[in-house]
């Protein structure tokens, strides 16, 4: 059964995340449009992303058009939604929280609920479509393919890192970070985060 989103049907209930800065550009979000699922296009600094490409200062609104036009065209994480000690209760879980979402979407209309964070497998994905998920929302599986924008360096990071190399920051104690002001899980080589206060991350590899 395709997820249905206003009128619109995917064939694969397969939405790829949004992952900025300059990973998720039209040449990801088309590839997985095109295999029967929903591209997305990150917003995130697009606006000198595309403005660099191009040549010229441009405003955000004009880079979007244009990389959606290119995302259109044959040629074409994350951050974990709660406070830090937030994170392990039991109640966040997806599991338990997807009960009382569906629930409360058919309240307001019976709109579709698509889960996220912590979908690696064909496993899970099939496991939250049976507790009655509309469709899921995966990232990381599709940040080191070919067809993502993040270079060369990026992509070998995030192949070549086991589990205890992720970490999860606590932006409040080491801006700069998430700029929801969340907790997000990193490589723990990258310079940026280097000799931050992190903990152990719940997600396997």
């Amino acid at each position: 059964m395709p997820l249905v989103i206003k009128g619109k049907k995917i064939k694969s209930r397969i939405i790829q995340g949004g992952m900025g800065v300059g990973v998720s550009l039209a040449p990801l979000a088309s590839a997985v449009a095109k295999e029967g699922g929903v591209g997305v296009i990150s917003s995130a600094a697009l606006d000198r992303i595309v403005g660099k490409r191009i040549k010229r200062k441009i405003k955000i609104r004009e880079a979007v058009h244009i990389e959606i036009a290119n995302a259109k065209n044959m040629s074409a994480g994350g951050h974990l939604g709660f406070k830090m000690d937030q994170i392990e209760l039991e109640s966040n879980t997806l599991e338990n929280l997807l009960p009382a979402v569906k629930d409360m979407a058919k309240i307001y209309g019976d709109f579709p609920v698509v889960v996220a964070g912590g979908i690696y497998t064909r496993k899970d994905i099939e496991k939250f479509l049976k507790m009655g998920a509309d469709g899921v929302q995966m990232g990381t599986r599709f940040l080191a393919t070919e067809e993502s924008s993040a270079n060369a360096a990026y992509k070998s990071a995030v192949v070549g890192c086991a589990e205890q190399d992720i970490v999860v920051v606590d932006p409040e104690k080491n801006p700069p970070g998430s700029p929801c002001g969340l907790p997000f899980r990193i490589i723990r080589q990258s310079p940026m985060f280097e000799g931050s206060k992190f903990r152990k991350p719940l997600c396997n590899i």
